[in-house]
């Protein structure tokens, strides 16, 4: 007879995926605790799914974050080489403006 539970805490389940982690097997489980040993593979499932999608989500925001830094160090260079850049004019028409007035 198929025993019928309504659904389960979220801090049972962790629980009972800490034992899947410690090594027990699902039909153990099962033998010793209210959940079906499918119910309990099914969690493990989805556990394993929601682990992907957040292995995935972080690797997405390591890529992301390292192109970041790699765009923030091209445009600090280019921020450098444009300060040069006006250094050099600033001092090249001042020197014209010099020659100009006759200095």
């Amino acid at each position: 007879m198929i025993k019928n539970h309504g659904p389960y805490s979220k801090q049972f389940r962790h629980q009972i995926l800490a034992l899947v982690q410690q090594g027990w097997t699902p039909t153990e489980i099962a033998l010793k605790y209210p959940p079906s040993k499918q119910t309990i593979l099914r969690w493990i499932k989805e556990a394993n799914i929601d682990n992907q999608e957040l292995e995935n989500d972080k690797t997405y925001k390591f890529e992301e974050l390292e192109r970041l830094r790699l765009e923030n160090k091209r445009l600090r260079n280019e921020r450098h080489i444009l300060k040069k850049f006006v250094f050099w004019f600033i001092l090249e028409d001042g020197a014209k403006s010099n020659e100009m007035l006759g200095k």
